[in-house]
Parts: structure tokens; sequence; C-alpha cells
């Protein structure tokens, strides 16, 4: 059985068992409006955004040079009128920008819900044609491979003891040790975040998919928890999201220690893409949600794995814009 994630020369097939009843394909997701409509809203408020940053960030020392000035004013009262000024939601995104609470937003995001409301109606459809770019549908795509792919690690590779890095709110982790537990398979987890919030919010959830016996939670940082993570003797080392903000230099080193765990290894990165969409996408995110990262093409993310010591896969979402790597040490 094979996901349908394979088309063109972007995606390519995850092969699994054929037992359906224990794992069934991700359910991935296309534009929920017209693409056009989202695109020129993004050009629009990222333009905007610009502007509104473009006269603070001349008058900043201009030594990095305009652009990187324009990336780091972070404190405007808002961005964009029809993007956090208008909306609460939007606003919420900005100010929490590469959290759990921002990413969990965009993954349970309701297209259409109060669309009809007179008082929201307008608000509603302007947060459904943001939440309609290519890079919020590509998160929300990344979400569903992974937790495909951490099923596949739990219940057919038989790994039962996960370390999440970054863990945010742990939600694919969870499900997939809720869905090992049904199935009488007993499975640990580590969780390790530096935000507080995240694991309590991560507690509460493993607490409502009755696996919080099997979670052990730690407040640290991960340059703290290296020791921790050895200690623990994973299996498998989940850390989606989290090498987005490494430079390749410090990406290398950090995958060097976790190379040496033995364990297997499920990750992602934000995809570098040539073209104009994408250039606008980035800038939308990058300017606008003031969420930069570090994007990455699959032939430098291959080059990187391969360099440290992983035998990788990569498993590239439907919109293009994340790549999600599963590895094991050479």
């Amino acid at each position: 059985m094979s996901a349908v994630v394979n088309k063109g020369n972007r995606y390519v097939d995850i092969s699994v068992s054929n037992n359906e009843e224990i794992i069934k394909n991700p359910d991935l997701e296309s534009h929920n409006i017209s693409y056009w409509v989202t695109f020129i809203y993004i050009i629009f408020v990222t333009f905007e955004t610009f502007l509104r940053k473009f006269l603070p960030a001349v008058k900043k020392d201009n030594k990095d040079g305009i652009f990187k000035n324009i990336i780091r004013i972070t404190d405007l009262k808002f961005n964009s009128i029809l993007f956090d000024k208008l909306s609460d939601s939007l606003m919420f995104l900005r100010k929490n920008k590469a959290s759990y609470a921002a990413l969990d937003l965009v993954y349970h995001w309701k297209f259409g819900a109060n669309i009809k409301n007179k008082k929201r109606g307008l608000k509603k459809l302007i947060e459904d044609i943001a939440f309609n770019c290519k890079v919020s549908i590509g998160v929300r795509n990344r979400f569903e491979i992974v937790k495909f792919s951490l099923l596949e690690s739990v219940l057919i590779k038989k790994r039962k003891r996960i370390i999440s890095i970054a863990a945010g709110s742990g939600e694919a982790v969870i499900l997939a040790i809720a869905k090992a537990k049904k199935q009488g398979y007993h499975v640990d987890a580590l969780f390790i975040d530096m935000d507080e919030n995240a694991l309590f919010y991560a507690k509460n959830l493993a607490e409502k998919f009755e696996v919080s016996k099997n979670v052990t939670f730690l407040h640290k940082s991960i340059s703290d928890s290296f020791r921790d993570i050895i200690l623990f003797k994973p299996d498998l080392i989940e850390m989606t999201g989290i090498i987005d903000y490494f430079s390749d230099e410090n990406l290398k080193k950090f995958l060097k220690f976790i190379c040496r765990q033995n364990a297997d290894v499920l990750t992602s990165n934000v995809t570098k893409r040539p073209g104009f969409i994408s250039f606008a996408e980035k800038m939308f995110l990058t300017i606008t949600i003031d969420w930069p990262m570090f994007y990455r093409t699959r032939e430098t993310l291959s080059r990187i794995f391969e360099e440290v010591g992983f035998d990788a896969k990569f498993i590239t979402e439907p919109m293009g814009m994340y790549t999600v790597v599963s590895c094991v040490k050479k």
C-alpha cells in the first residue's frame, strides 16, 4: 500500500504494511478555496508590511543591509490592516510564531466556520484566505505525514522508546502511543521542550488519550538535555520542525550528536523552491508573520544527512513546502 503523495518529481511514495486496520494513509490536503485569491492577498499584505517596516529599517544601522533590518523589526503594533489588525487569530499567529500554540492553530484551522455570521463573516473570510496559503496547508500535510510515519515506526517497526525534541504539543507522538496502547503494545516517550506552556498542553493531551504514564516531560533547552537524551537510550527520535531554525553549520553539529544515539530519526525542513510563488510565500511568512526560517532544497538536506552518517528517505508533501526526513544511521 502506498500513500498518494507521488505526482511528477515533487513527491515520493510512502510504502507501508498492507494491514489497513492498523495504519491508514495520511489524509493530505489541497487548497480549500482558489489559491489565486490567496496569492493576491499575500502579495498585498506582504507589500503593505514591507512599506510599514521600510522607514524604521532605514533608520537602523545598515551594515547588515536594509532587508535584514526589515526582518528584525517584529515590534510593530500591527503589520497589515488586512492581516493582524483585522483578525485576532492572525495577530495570535504572528505574536506566537514558531510556538506550539501557533502550530496548533494552523493544524486545526476550520475553514468556513462562522462564515455566514454577519459580525464575523468578513473577518472569517479573510482568515480562511490567509490559512489557505501553501505554507499553511504544507504544515498540515507535514503533520499528517509525521503522524503516519510515527504509526509505521511504532506499529510496524516496533519502536518503543521515543524522544521528542522541541516536542511542542506532542500531538502526533501521543496519538501514536495511544494507538499502540490499543494494539497492546507499550511505548515510552520523553518530551523535551523549553516552553513550559507547551509541556503543560502536552500533559493534558496525554491525559486525554490516557497515556500520561507513558510520557516523561522535561523542561529544558536542547543544549541542556544531551545527557538526558543519552540516558534515555531512544530507538526513535522525533524532532519535527526544529531544524528549520539551525544554520547548516549548527545543524551538522547537532545531527552528529543525534547520529551517535543509534536511533531512527524523524524530522522535517521547510523546502527551498524556485519560482515567484514560492518566493512570495516565503516573504509572507518572513515579513508579514515575522517567522524567518532556514529554507533548504532536498539536495541540500540529502548532502547534510549523508555527510553526518545518515541513510535518509525524503517525503515532500503535495504543496512542496515541507520535506519530511526519515532516516537511520548507516
